[in-house]
């Protein structure tokens, strides 16, 4: 069946969290600073979009694209960084993220 809009919600909102955390973190590393900016920009396109739909309707295919562009970003952000590691819940989010995406 696919992504569901209530799984497509409940994503965004840990991605949306997620990214905007690791933006904090990452701004007190200029040696990361593209990196952050990247996870800046998906963030706010984050939290520009709007899932919309009944719950178990299947969700917007441009809106499960940006979702999974975020995971990507999250998961760089992860594998470069330290972030994962001193930003409390971090990986979580970003891991339940990237399960609920994957069906």
């Amino acid at each position: 069946m696919g992504i569901t809009v209530h799984d497509a919600k409940r994503a965004r909102t840990n991605l949306e969290e997620a990214l905007e955390s690791a933006v904090t973190f990452l701004s007190r590393h200029p040696e990361h600073a593209a990196l952050a900016a990247s996870a800046g920009s998906i963030a706010q396109r984050l939290a520009a979009t709007t899932v919309g739909g009944r719950e178990a309707d299947p969700a917007d295919p441009g809106a499960v694209a940006l979702l999974n562009d975020a995971v990507a970003v999250g998961n760089d952000v992860l594998a470069q960084t330290d972030a994962g590691r001193k930003v409390p819940r971090l990986t979580s989010r970003i891991e339940d993220a990237g399960k609920l995406l994957a069906g």
